[in-house]
């Protein structure tokens, strides 16, 4: 069997019960094998049979459950043009709901004696002109559904609205309560709650509109040996772009031409620019600061790293957590639940003669029952934190990382890149043999001048910074894992392992003790002679992350464990360990053996957090309970890390943290508010106790708990932020 899939931009989801409406309707329709739905990003992924449906019957279909399929044209400014409107209905159903509610809560609830002449013709006529007219679509939208055999909020607000409504309209002829005004109330209700849904969506989406305009719409390409002004969906790989001073980088791409400073705020999150030139790699967005460059494209479309966070920040929205899952399996029959225990409550009061009190009862069910708080639960705290995460270069990729950053005890950390800068410097220079600093590194650096060994070129680099002259050598020699001899104006040089310059007969007894010293910190030591002589030694270690030592003390301030995992020596490993505050060390382990390692420790039934570099932590990331990169940049796009982080900053591992908790804990809370009034309120709803415009207060209240209780994500991560930045200024002092 041949399929095809479609994908169809809708606008009017308002939460995950618009979704559960759509996904439904869709798989019940024949042809269709697969349907879904993502709500952040306002799309229905189709698979279907061609031979049995069409894309135009998904189309009308999709269109005839009261939904807006929106094609071409800029679809963010779409979804504006849907919030106005859906803010007019809003304040146009509230302009009338406020002075009704407050009348009919003074009369019916306080007792006072309020006689308006037409009272209940006036309150007729604005409800017929707020259900029928500003709430019509709503009611469409019930209609349709209920003809799909889809039970959804839609269809449980229109039985309570116009069961409502009916009542003002039977009041004339029989003895029951007329309820025109909670008609009003709960429309205006329904449509404050579809705006503030969209409206919250449409916000945090902002984030991703903001990342997408920062890539320049055209690009210079040279084309045919002269410059030509393209739109960037045309420039493809391989092709050369021209970038003036001045000009954002239109392409994800790599430097073949040129150099000149680069502000790449985008992808590091540093302010700071850097200096690029033939060979490094730019991305979309980079402002060139100085010279003329020359880019060949790497990365064009869906493909560049503006594009894949955008995705993975609107995609993240839509992994839910286990707890909405089984959140997800009760919701299934919240809808037939509440129908069927409102006319339970209707029939059983009407059984035992009590009209008025059977209506009250079913009223207050439908009104209290009403789900769009529910649906509003997890959607609207994922927003709110992946919102977030992205404006501070935090992309967490599923609503299960968020749990997972809320359960881990365990943080482990690589060494090399992750606590450390990942490249070794000179921290020590101890000359002897009568020769002083100066001299040492002069002669030591120029003899490793030529060398490719990581540690030479620290050498080098270290006399170069403090200024010294270097010379070229006239002989080099290097051996391999040992050390290099060269002839520096005339003197032999050599500089290496105690065991390669003791292997020339070269006695170092005198300095033994400060080998031993300077080993003991963790350091790398080479020995420098010259002509057949000690010269003096230098010590050599990867620089640790000033905030490093803050960061692990945060760790542990949070109740977390941390653990270094490290392929150095015991000895190296514990002396950075002993400095940043790590407990345990994990050293001498091979890349492909850290994943062995991660999963000994969840073995233990330990919740771990992994935390690498994405270079060759691939592994372990992926064992791990969460995979943390670090400082990932445009390589966004590794499978094995649950949680990346743009900037190489070890605190943004904390902000992740108390990100990744804040949001899991809004999301337990708002399904607990979006239950608790409920299972508290139907019982006295059924009992035909509660006065249906009671049961709309409490309604109110469960949404707008939830809506508040999301908003606060921001604030509490950022105090947090807040607190942790002083703390790190105050221990750098």
């Amino acid at each position: 069997m041949v399929t095809e899939t479609a994908t169809f931009r809708i606008g009017g989801m308002a939460c995950s019960f618009c979704a559960a409406t759509i996904e439904k309707a869709l798989k019940r329709m024949g042809g269709v094998r697969d349907v879904r739905i993502n709500l952040s990003h306002q799309e229905a992924w189709v698979e279907y049979d061609p031979g049995e449906v069409g894309k135009e019957d998904l189309k009308g279909f999709i269109e005839g459950l009261g939904y807006v399929v929106l094609e071409g044209g800029d679809l963010y400014r779409e979804d504006r043009l849907i919030l106005e409107r859906a803010r007019k209905r809003m304040l146009v159903a509230w302009s009338i709901a406020l002075p009704v509610l407050i009348i009919m809560s003074m009369r019916d609830l306080l007792g006072l004696p309020l006689e308006i002449p037409y009272f209940k013709e006036v309150l007729w006529g604005l409800a017929t002109f707020v259900l029928f007219g500003l709430g019509s679509s709503i009611l469409k939208s019930s209609l349709l559904a209920l003809s799909k055999g889809v039970l959804n909020e839609h269809v449980l607000f229109s039985l309570g609205a116009a069961g409502a409504y009916l009542t003002g309209m039977l009041s004339y002829t029989y003895p029951v309560p007329s309820f025109f005004g909670a008609s009003i109330f709960l429309t205006a209700f329904h449509l404050l709650s579809g705006y503030l849904s969209a409206k919250v969506r449409v916000e945090a989406s902002e984030s991703v509109r903001r990342l997408l305009s920062l890539q320049p719409l055209k690009a210079r390409v040279l084309r045919d040996g002269r410059e030509v002004m393209v739109p960037v969906e045309e420039v493809g790989k391989g092709e050369i772009v021209s970038v003036r001073p001045g000009e954002k980088i239109p392409v994800d791409g790599v430097v073949v031409e040129g150099a000149s400073s680069v502000s790449q705020a985008i992808v590091t999150g540093e302010s700071m620019p850097v200096d690029v030139e033939e060979g490094d790699e730019v991305v979309a967005g980079s402002l060139n600061h100085q010279g003329l460059l020359r880019i060949r494209v790497t990365r064009v479309g869906e493909e560049t790293f503006i594009r894949r966070v955008a995705r993975f920040v609107e995609e993240a929205r839509e992994k839910r957590p286990r707890i909405q899952l089984l959140f997800d399996r009760v919701i299934a029959y919240y809808v037939p639940g509440v129908m069927v225990l409102s006319a339970g409550s209707l029939l059983f009061w009407l059984f035992l003669g009590e009209p008025i009190r059977a209506v009250y009862a079913a009223l207050a069910v439908l009104i209290i029952g009403y789900p769009c708080a529910m649906g509003m639960a997890s959607p609207l705290a994922l927003m709110m934190g992946s919102g977030m995460g992205a404006e501070r270069g935090i992309l967490i990729r599923s609503g299960e990382a968020y749990e997972g950053l809320n359960r881990v005890r365990l943080i482990v950390f690589d060494k090399t890149g992750t606590l450390t800068r990942g490249e070794p410097v000179v921290t020590d220079v101890v000359a002897g043999g009568g020769i002083g600093e100066e001299d040492l590194l002069l002669y030591a650096a120029s003899a490793e001048r030529a060398s490719e060994h990581p540690l030479g070129r620290a050498v080098a680099r270290s006399a170069e910074e403090r200024g010294i002259p270097l010379r070229d050598p006239s002989s080099f020699r290097a051996f391999s894992g040992l050390g290099v001899e060269a002839l520096v104006e005339g003197r032999e040089v050599l500089v290496g392992s105690k065991r390669f310059v003791e292997g020339r007969g070269v006695d170092f007894t005198p300095l033994l003790e400060e080998v031993e010293r300077l080993e003991g910190e963790g350091k790398t030591v080479i020995l420098a002679c010259i002509d057949g002589r000690p010269a003096g030694l230098l010590a050599i270690s990867d620089r640790m992350k000033e905030e490093a030592p803050s960061v692990i003390e945060g760790i542990k301030g949070m109740g977390l464990t941390p653990v270094m995992l490290t392929g150095d020596n015991k000895k190296t490993a514990r002396a950075i360990a002993e400095r940043v505050g790590i407990g345990e060390v994990v050293a001498e382990v091979l890349p492909q053996d850290k994943a062995l390692w991660i999963r000994r420790l969840q073995e233990r039934g330990e919740m771990v957090a992994m935390v690498g570099d994405g270079v060759n932590d691939a592994p372990a990331l992926s064992q791990a309970d969460v995979g943390i990169a670090i400082g990932a940049g445009t390589d966004i796009a590794k499978e094995s890390a649950h949680v990346i982080l743009l900037e190489d900053r070890l605190e943004a591992v904390l902000t992740a943290l108390s990100l990744g908790k804040t949001t899991y804990r809004k999301i337990r809370e708002n399904i607990f508010f979006a239950f608790i009034y409920n299972l508290l309120g139907f019982p006295i709803a059924a009992s035909g106790m509660l006065h249906p415009l009671m049961a709309m207060g409490a309604m109110v209240a469960s949404t707008l708990s939830i809506i508040l209780n999301s908003f606060l994500i921001p604030r509490i991560v950022g105090r947090a932020v807040s607190s942790r930045y002083r703390r790190f200024q105050n221990n750098s002092r």
